[in-house]
């Protein structure tokens, strides 16, 4: 979610028109917007809180992993955010843009948060122009960060990233290895994954694993970090949650019935990399929520898109007759792995909520 809060008349009337183009988009990662403003005029509209204490607001928002959308003075935003600020895996995304939409700037948490690519969303949205700072975007170099949150791999070690980015930035090779492939399939994952362009990376094999391949390496995506390596270690997040809901289903109750669910099923919620459902559901408030609460996307794919997909599912001929898919848990988590992967969990409903685990093939 992106928690928007304007200051002006001006500023207000652009952030309405940012979350209606937004929940219009049609694109499959939902930002959700919600509305908030010091402007009085702003407290007509239903949908729209007032916020008073703008440090405590912004405390609240950190504490719900919203990404936070300042329109305004980049003063305003620095002095709110700065008692929240801790370190760059687990600070919310800040942006700011002028009341004018001329310019959008990512503040804070610009490649883990997102604000970068968020900033270029926005841009779209509104005819904004994104002011971009970070030195690999600047310098048009790979982010390692940003595609690990990409390809939903848990950075385990952040303090191995300055590192990997201090020698991409002086045009040095890197050496990277996926646990299990040798050095011609890492390469082919690498084109596949997004990460095809970064010339500089060069992949190794670490399929036997051997300690004497893994100490010179500098990327490692793997279940584990062998002994001896000292490379930067991505964790692949291996399970994909599917969900459908009632209309009006809070966070807290959603928390609850997911959280009973993983249990159950010895699921860790942080091997989790995204939420997924159907189109209709973009914009459902609490499963916007859920996914920042689990620090994952939120994906919605069209109804004609999941009933295409191939496979046995749990259907329901309720559930056909009112989406138009026999099934939109175990279809969608299994539509973001791309059709490969297995449903670990199958379809489990309770109270209006329907929820599915994919366990998918990461190295597809």
């Amino acid at each position: 979610m992106i928690s928007i809060i304007s200051f002006t008349q001006r500023g207000y009337a652009l952030a309405r028109r940012l979350a209606e183009r937004e929940k219009a988009s049609g694109d499959r990662r939902v930002m959700g917007c919600l509305l908030y403003s010091k402007w009085s005029g702003a407290a007509e509209s239903a949908d729209v809180e007032a916020v008073g204490d703008l440090t405590a607001w912004t405390g609240e928002q950190f504490a719900a992993h919203h990404t936070l959308l300042f329109i305004g003075a980049c003063g305003i935003a620095v002095r709110s955010i700065a008692p929240s600020v801790q370190n760059k895996l687990t600070d919310s995304a800040v942006l700011v843009m002028d009341e004018a939409g001329k310019y959008v700037i990512p503040l804070l948490a610009g490649h883990v948060g997102g604000a970068n690519d968020i900033a270029g969303r926005i841009a779209q949205l509104v005819g904004a122009t994104p002011v971009l700072t970070t030195a690999t975007d600047v310098s048009g170099v790979f982010a390692v960060d940003v595609w690990a949150v990409e390809n939903g791999f848990a950075i385990q070690n952040k303090e191995r990233i300055r590192q990997v980015s201090a020698k991409l930035l002086q045009k040095e090779t890197v050496k990277i290895g996926i646990a299990g492939l040798t050095a011609v399939q890492c390469g082919e994952f690498l084109v596949q994954s997004g990460a095809g362009g970064a010339g500089q990376l060069q992949p190794c094999d670490v399929a036997a694993e051997s300690a004497t391949s893994l100490a010179d390496l500098d990327i490692l995506v793997a279940e584990r970090l062998p002994d001896g390596c000292q490379a930067l270690w991505l964790r692949p997040r291996e399970y994909v949650l599917g969900m459908g809901c009632r209309r009006g289903k809070s966070l807290e109750e959603l928390q609850t019935f997911v959280q009973a669910e993983l249990d159950r099923a010895e699921i860790d919620p942080a091997d989790i990399c995204a939420l997924a459902s159907i189109e209709r559901k973009r914009d459902e408030i609490g499963l916007a929520r859920l996914a920042d609460a689990l620090r994952i996307p939120f994906l919605v794919y069209p109804e004609a898109e999941l009933a295409q997909l191939e496979g046995s599912y749990s259907a329901s001929a309720f559930v056909e007759q009112t989406v138009g898919v026999d099934n939109v848990c175990e279809r969608a988590a299994m539509v973001y792995c791309g059709g490969r992967g297995e449903v670990f969990l199958q379809k489990r409903a309770a109270e209006g909520m329907t929820l599915a685990v994919v366990k998918r093939d990461w190295r597809a």
